[in-house]
């Protein structure tokens, strides 16, 4: 017996709802590790801008300060070198006299005990040049420079600009934001029903509402194991193709 022509699904459909996300390494704030004063602003909203590239510029007297005090230290450091060298000489000196039995053994180890005070204040001396180097180049200009630079920390596009000419960079305040949406995924909410049907490497097909309808293809990739809210449906992450 022949039959006519028919309509089946040759493979099971399961419809859901869901949203597009970015991760959080493909979404940047971009704010200030030393406060200033905003001098100039490189961009505008919605340009693309590359990582490292100069968003703004700003002045710190709190830059400044921890400049000079590495400047401070850093002669503090030369003298006390030069000292050490000179109670290096006087160590050999004292040692030997003290193994001739000429000298009293009170003033070598007045000297020995000098030389290793002065040890110490090197490498203190060093640690805490190390340190200001690291806040000075975190603060953003490791030169001698009183403009520091305001980078991006990730390629995108500027989505926010929350600073004026002249205005004040408070530390941990968002200046700017960026977002790269070349790493969009799609979260897809599947009932718990549901679940045991979905598995990463499945062909999805969505459409976005904001589009024109037209259809885009993607595949799962990781399929969440919590419950979101009350909803009783996982998330299910896929990657747009």
């Amino acid at each position: 017996v022949l039959g006519g022509f028919e309509k089946k699904n040759l493979s099971e459909v399961i419809n859901a709802n869901g949203y597009t996300k970015l991760p959080p390494q493909n979404q940047a704030q971009v704010s200030v590790q030393l406060p200033g004063t905003i001098r100039s602003i490189k961009v505008i909203e919605g340009q693309a801008v590359k990582a490292g590239q100069v968003l703004a510029t700003m002045q710190s007297m709190a830059y400044n300060n921890l400049r000079l005090d590495r400047e401070k230290l850093n002669q503090e450091l030369t003298a006390s070198q030069s000292n050490l060298e000179f109670l290096k000489l006087e160590f050999a000196r004292q040692k030997e006299l003290t193994d001739e039995n000429v000298n009293a053994k009170k003033v070598f180890q007045k000297v020995s005990s000098d030389l290793q005070m002065e040890e110490s204040k090197i490498r203190t001396l060093q640690s805490q040049i190390a340190i200001l180097g690291q806040n000075i180049e975190i603060g953003g200009n490791s030169s001698s420079s009183p403009i520091i630079s305001i980078t991006a920390p990730i390629s995108g596009n500027i989505t926010e600009v929350n600073v004026t000419i002249g205005a004040a960079a408070e530390v941990g305040k968002p200046l700017f934001s960026i977002v790269d949406n070349s790493k969009m995924h799609v979260d897809l909410l599947v009932y718990e029903k549901d679940l045991f049907k979905v598995k990463p490497g499945q062909t999805v097909r969505f459409i976005l509402t904001n589009q024109d309808g037209s259809e885009i293809r993607g595949k799962i990739f990781s399929v969440g194991k919590s419950f979101e809210n009350e909803t009783k449906s996982v998330a299910v992450h896929a990657d747009i193709l």
